[in-house]
């Protein structure tokens, strides 16, 4: 069993198998550790990413399993003092706190392992996530040094209370944020109140000059398309604003009309106004409604065409500049961020998008 969990002997040891837990396969892969106890694997079941009406019945028929001797057991080695059970016993205090695992995905180079704690209640009280390979430990050194550059105050920031950063293992712990994700298409004076929220100065800097940028022109310089994107925002002059980088729905946590913003490993202080934006709206578009890349036309339309983006665009500088921006996030998510999920979708939409502005 540990050999499918690599990780788990950096994370807790390698000695005699002491701490069972409940393993949740997807597709015959690791997918999820829950504790033994039921109530306790029910309170973790938060981990479960639940987008798709797919995804919330499965998440559902997995609640109802727990109650059942049915999901598969096992015993994992398990040591108190490694340094990574060390760092989470010491939020406890008392006790070492019972929790469940997300494991990512295997195939994923900075593969993390996301970690809820819960508190003696059995309640959700501390996100965990951690790191063993040297690109995992370098997003989440990432995350956590930008976080504690953010104000306490910032918009949407979460509460970051402690950082590992151990040779073997990185790890940063966040209050649990509860809540579920919000639905694009019922969000939009929220997600304009975060985006305005970010705005961190009026006084206008050259759109060239932001690093996003820099990396995307590095990428792209001798492509024709970019060119001509470049040549239409030459001298453009953008409001500063903070760029979360993948900033969708299941990053979001809503609560009583909050939202708490997760996974920050993307996130830079001078970042391009608008690509949160068409992020929030393009990646849900595009991964759970699934939208054809002509439909996504649609979604793009609908996207420049209201009135709390126009507001948003005037407010940072962009009005008027807004395909070219929209052309050029599309570039910035299949040259420099390689997306993979998603990718021919974006291309398509890419090319039927560049066609009309050729033509324009």
């Amino acid at each position: 069993m540990i050999s499918e969990l690599p990780e788990w002997s950096e994370l807790f040891g390698d000695g005699d198998p002491a701490l069972e837990m409940r393993l949740v396969r997807k597709h015959g892969e690791p997918l999820m550790l829950l504790p033994a106890s039921a109530a306790d694997a029910a309170s973790c079941l938060d981990l479960y990413p639940a987008q798709t009406a797919k995804a919330r019945i499965a998440r559902a028929i997995l609640r109802a399993l727990i109650r059942l001797p049915v999901l598969e057991r096992v015993r994992l080695p398990f040591s108190e003092t490694t340094p990574f059970a060390a760092f989470l016993r010491s939020f406890a205090k008392d006790h070492f706190p019972q929790f469940g695992a997300l494991l990512g995905n295997p195939r994923v180079d900075g593969r993390r392992w996301i970690f809820l704690c819960l508190n003696r209640s059995g309640l959700p009280a501390l996100v965990v996530k951690a790191g063993v390979s040297d690109k995992a430990r370098e997003l989440i050194a990432a995350e956590g040094d930008f976080l504690a550059t953010l104000p306490a105050e910032f918009p949407g920031r979460p509460d970051l209370v402690g950082q590992l950063r151990d040779p073997q293992v990185h790890a940063l712990a966040c209050r649990y944020a509860p809540g579920s994700s919000p639905r694009p298409d019922r969000c939009e004076s929220r997600l304009a109140a975060l985006l305005g929220g970010w705005i961190t100065s009026e006084q206008r800097i050259p759109l060239r000059d932001l690093p996003a940028w820099r990396r995307l022109a590095d990428a792209l310089a001798c492509e024709p398309i970019f060119i001509r994107i470049e040549h239409k925002l030459d001298g453009l002059m953008v409001a500063t604003t903070v760029m979360h980088g993948d900033l969708a729905p299941w990053n979001i946590r809503e609560h009583r009309g909050a939202w708490t913003v997760l996974d920050w490993e993307r996130g830079v202080l001078h970042g391009i106004p608008g690509w949160d934006w068409f992020h929030f709206m393009l990646q849900y578009a595009v991964l759970v409604e699934r939208r054809s890349p002509g439909a996504l036309l649609f979604t793009v339309d609908t996207i420049l065409g209201s009135a709390a983006f126009q507001d948003y665009a005037k407010r940072t500088g962009i009005a008027g500049h807004e395909r070219a921006l929209l052309l050029a996030y599309l570039l910035h998510c299949t040259s420099v961020l390689k997306i993979t999920e998603g990718s021919r979708e974006i291309a398509a939409l890419f090319k039927l998008l560049s066609d009309q502005w050729r033509n324009d």
